[in-house]
């Protein structure tokens, strides 16, 4: 393996690289480099973990790397220092899609969202911008390139958003929360129910089968009609 990359100029030759790269430029910047750790061609750049310096780095692609370092341990009052090798760190993925790993310093763990990392130790962040939206939508993909700093209002609206969010929603509307339009009036199948004594489901399923708002909603429920009309469902 070979060197890897530590410096601003060295990101700043990546960027380019990932945006405007050629075959010939491929070549020439492998020449320029040497003998550096790539990932499919791409340097590997690595920096320090905000307020873990010295602790914990993260490279460009989203990994997270521990440093080689001695840590004291008191081993039944007994002192003595201890080396640690540095490694790649584990992560795990949350509920919610995103990757995340555990850091400890001073004997505290705490928990990162990975694409946190990555954009507060490469992207800048002038204007102080709260959220990490990735571009692909891919919540595992977090190589720096594919993420951005922006305003919640963005992140929650970008791309595909506003439709993700509708079907979770539909998913959890009650069918009692549907409106009806009748007689010149705009109600819920529930208050048109409890206008007329008809019981909402039945409203649902007369309108199912072709008919009229009003006459769903208006035609009076015999005796065991309910009843009939459960029966007419369960059996297709």
């Amino acid at each position: 393996m070979g060197r890897v990359i530590d410096t601003d100029s060295a990101y700043a030759v990546l960027t380019d690289y990932y945006h405007h790269s050629t075959d010939t430029q491929h070549a020439a910047l492998r020449e320029a480099l040497g003998r550096v750790e790539t990932v499919d061609a791409v340097p590997v750049v690595r920096k320090p973990v905000k307020g873990y310096e010295g602790y914990y780095e993260v490279d460009c692609f989203g990994r997270v790397y521990s440093l080689d370092r001695t840590v004291s341990v008191n081993d039944n009052g007994r002192m003595y220092d201890k080396p640690v090798v540095g490694r790649v760190m584990g992560q795990t993925v949350k509920s919610n899609g995103y990757k995340c790993v555990s850091l400890t310093k001073d004997g505290e763990s705490k928990a990162f969202y990975v694409h946190r990392l990555v954009a507060d130790a490469f992207i800048p962040n002038p204007d102080d911008l709260p959220m990490v939206n990735h571009k692909d939508e891919d919540k595992s993909n977090n190589f720096v390139e594919n993420l951005e700093w922006c305003t919640n209002e963005y992140n929650i609206n970008y791309g595909t958003g506003k439709e993700r969010r509708a079907k979770k929603i539909r998913g959890k509307i009650s069918p009692h929360a549907v409106h009806i339009e009748a007689f010149g009036e705009r109600h819920t199948r529930k208050e048109w129910g409890n206008m007329y004594g008809i019981d909402p489901k039945s409203i649902a399923r007369r309108m199912s089968r072709g008919w009229s708002a009003e006459k769903a909603i208006s035609t009076p429920l015999m005796k065991n009609q309910y009843a009939f009309e459960r029966k007419d469902d369960d059996n297709g």
